[in-house]
């Protein structure tokens, strides 16, 4: 059925992505719908007054993008709690791939929230579409969840994974002392950091097209000229991006050399 943009509700604890929204996908599924692709139905709940959105938060934007007022979509009857199940494969199988923070979010809102309780880690894999052992491990991370786990493993602000010992936690005896936190740098992939190289400079080209068509020259020029800070931010992105792509063209050698 054709329900009318406006009247639906975009619930971020629902729909919500850890990076949040990624513009160059609505500007790619616009210029698809412009061009007359037929995307599929997005997916809602409804209890007969509000509609929740399960999925389908890029193809409403784009839609939006395209001055449509109505978008196609399947509808199950339900509340709120039905839209936050639904939710649990959001973009599985199709959609911008989900991130691993995504899966986490989706296994943790199953650990901790009091309605699935009961659910067996089986049970909250399949409604997440992924794995036994990812569960598990969440089980082993989340501290309100039982477990028989006595060492933690977590991510530091630093972006490395410390193991932390919790037999002590909770207990009396201050003169067992904790065991010594254990750190493991982790290196992210060169391929997946090219690849968000890639869509961070899809997104600068989207903004700036945006802000050549939308304004006058004059007035781009201004705005930097008014506000130093910003222009001299600018410079220095703009000067780090060009020394980085000159040390791929021709190594990474110090300017003094």
């Amino acid at each position: 059925m054709d329900v009318t943009i406006e009247e639906i509700t975009v619930d971020v604890e629902i729909v919500g992505r850890s990076n949040g929204l990624d513009f160059v996908t609505v500007q790619t599924y616009a210029d698809r719908m412009e061009a007359g692709d037929v995307f599929p139905p997005i997916k809602l709940v409804s209890d007969g007054d509000v509609f929740w959105l399960v999925d389908g938060q890029h193809r409403i934007e784009a839609a939006k993008k395209v001055n449509s007022e109505k978008i196609e979509a399947n509808v199950t009857h339900g509340d709120r709690w039905d839209a936050l199940e639904m939710s649990g494969d959001n973009n599985a199988d199709n959609g911008r791939p989900r991130t691993n923070e995504d899966k986490r979010q989706k296994v943790l809102m199953f650990l901790e929230g009091e309605r699935w309780k009961d659910l067996s880690s089986c049970e909250i894999a399949r409604k997440c579409k992924v794995s036994d052992v990812f569960v598990a491990k969440m089980k082993g991370l989340t501290p309100n969840v039982w477990s028989e786990k006595t060492e933690r493993t977590y991510t530091t602000k630093h972006g490395t994974i410390a193991t932390m010992d919790t037999t002590n936690i909770g207990s009396n005896n201050k003169e067992q002392k904790p065991k010594q936190i254990q750190i493991q740098s982790i290196k992210p992939a060169v391929k997946d950091l090219w690849w968000q190289y890639h869509n961070l400079l899809l997104k600068a080209n989207i903004i700036s097209k945006t802000i050549a068509v939308n304004y006058e020259e004059y007035d781009i020029r201004v705005t930097l000229e008014d506000d130093s800070f910003l222009r001299e931010s600018i410079g220095k992105a703009v000067d780090l991006h060009i020394d980085f792509i000159e040390g791929v063209k021709n190594g990474f050698q110090s300017k003094s050399n």
